[in-house]
């Protein structure tokens, strides 16, 4: 109830503040506003509908669901719950949480301009590693241009805005992948590689990339995918090998060919 207070209060009070409506009909409306089976309505219902007890009954739920510290610290809990769920959820739909929290807060008087700086850090930790990567190029980028550091009111503000572009960005991509807008992906046209059938010597290889650097370039790929293996024969590549100490076979360091021979035996 108290994350559905904001929105609901948000209605009601038109009826609360309307003169022209008996107060006896405004107990009324609060009835058929609630559902049954709800606390709200429990409490409603425990008066007796009359006049008299209908600002109570008001100021009975505002003391119970509309506490600005309590949804303050609902919404601030709501946040932070992004923080551990953003690797599961789309970008336009953690944009769209972010915006609903931080409009309920700002109803709740909680704007940028007097907590960004306690907002902006949990916005940002809300986001994907590659979104905020892109945010952070986008912020210094900008902040040379106008060669001026933003405020944080000011950066949280700019971080939404670039929010929403990365998230039209992303639909305006979906909608360029379909065919004729009928909402079918088109086709790779691209045809996949095939490789050949990797040896035992070159899996074992394979299974340590990034661990060591080729043994003939030192650059990062495996050995047995060298471009530079072409330009040489076959004693230049074993005196390469053999200078690097590593196997005749796998080509990795540390063993000689035999006991290589015997892991794969087994």
């Amino acid at each position: 109830m108290p994350r559905s207070w904001v929105a609901f209060w948000g209605q009601f009070c038109r009826i609360d503040e309307d003169e022209s409506i008996r107060v006896e009909d405004k107990f009324q409306y609060l009835l058929s506003s609630l559902k049954s089976n709800t606390k709200a309505r429990d409490i409603v219902e425990s008066y007796p509908p009359s006049k008299e007890n209908y600002s109570k009954v008001i100021e009975h739920l505002k003391s119970r669901f509309g506490r600005k510290d309590l949804l303050i610290e609902v919404y601030i809990r709501d946040l932070l719950a992004l923080v551990n769920s953003k690797t599961n959820i789309k970008l336009s739909d953690l944009y769209d949480k972010l915006g609903s929290y931080l409009r309920a807060l700002e109803t709740l008087g909680v704007t940028t301009s007097n907590y960004a700086a306690m907002l902006y850090p949990v916005v940002e930790s809300c986001l994907p590693v590659e979104i905020l990567k892109a945010w952070d190029r986008h912020r210094l980028n900008r902040q040379v241009k106008e060669d001026s550091v933003l405020t944080t009111e000011k950066v949280l503000e700019n971080l939404m805005s670039f929010l929403r572009h990365e998230v039209e960005g992303e639909e305006h991509r979906v909608l360029a992948e379909t065919v004729f807008g009928n909402g079918i992906k088109r086709k790779d046209t691209h045809k996949p590689v095939h490789k050949d059938e990797p040896t035992a010597a070159t899996l074992i290889a394979n299974s340590s990339a990034g661990e060591n650097n080729c043994v003939f370039c030192d650059r990062s790929h495996p050995s047995q995918e060298c471009r530079k293996i072409s330009n040489m024969n076959y004693d230049d590549r074993k005196k390469q090998v053999m200078l690097k100490r590593c196997c005749l076979v796998c080509l990795k360091p540390g063993h000689m060919a035999k006991s290589a021979i015997a892991t794969l035996d087994v």
